[in-house]
């Protein structure tokens, strides 16, 4: 899979650098990737096989976020007995293009996006065009043609099913993106939300992490 956007629009691709971030080693430790693959080999090997398939569920923030949908798409493609793999993102930027979201469900992976409406990290990098981001980044301001948006690279597309959480209108944009303000509003979320439980225990790993 390519690590790079492009105008190949038909093959998956990812952002260059998460790519390079999952996949890196250095000479004292191997990469998060490789280091993934081992503790996934243990899993089955310890859990597997008794009759009941295996279940994992990736979480993380901002750049975690990125890495977890990486981390959940290299276990399903790696294992020929791979774990049902759900993921949970808090504030995680876009990944990659129409074609890797593809890949991705056709996999078998769940992904819920959390996302603070006030947020701008959940709007980088690059733009949506298929999706209904297109018509939140026009009424940012953003009036360029989707044809032409497709000729420049820099085309993504947003992964999974989305929980939009109404975050205060505040100028600090960092403390729209601080996991602290993600928590409090997950525990905010109505009793009658389907997604609430989910949420709720993702959060509960994050406080933890």
């Amino acid at each position: 899979m390519p690590a790079a956007l492009g105008s190949d629009a038909a093959e998956p691709m990812v952002e260059r650098g998460f790519w390079s971030l999952f996949t890196s080693s250095s000479s004292t430790r191997g990469s998060l990737r490789d280091q993934v693959r081992q503790e996934i080999r243990r899993l089955i090997v310890k859990y597997g096989g008794r009759g009941n398939p295996l279940s994992l569920t990736v979480t993380g923030h901002s750049l975690g976020a990125a890495l977890a949908v990486l981390t959940a798409y290299d276990i399903t493609t790696t294992f020929q007995d791979a774990p049902m793999v759900t993921v949970v993102s808090f504030g995680g930027p876009r990944v990659g293009n129409a074609s890797f979201r593809r890949r991705l469900e056709e996999s078998g992976i769940k992904v819920l996006r959390i996302v603070n409406t006030q947020d701008v990290i959940t709007k980088v990098p690059g733009f949506v065009v298929e999706d209904q981001s297109v018509a939140e980044d026009n009424e940012n301001g953003s009036s360029i043609p989707s044809w032409l948006l497709s000729k420049t690279g820099w085309v993504y597309a947003d992964i999974g099913r989305e929980l939009r959480l109404p975050g205060r209108r505040t100028a600090n944009v960092v403390a729209c993106h601080d996991l602290s303000v993600y928590l409090n509003l997950v525990n905010q979320l109505s009793a009658n939300c389907p997604l609430r439980s989910l949420a709720m225990r993702a959060a509960a790993s994050q406080s933890q992490g």
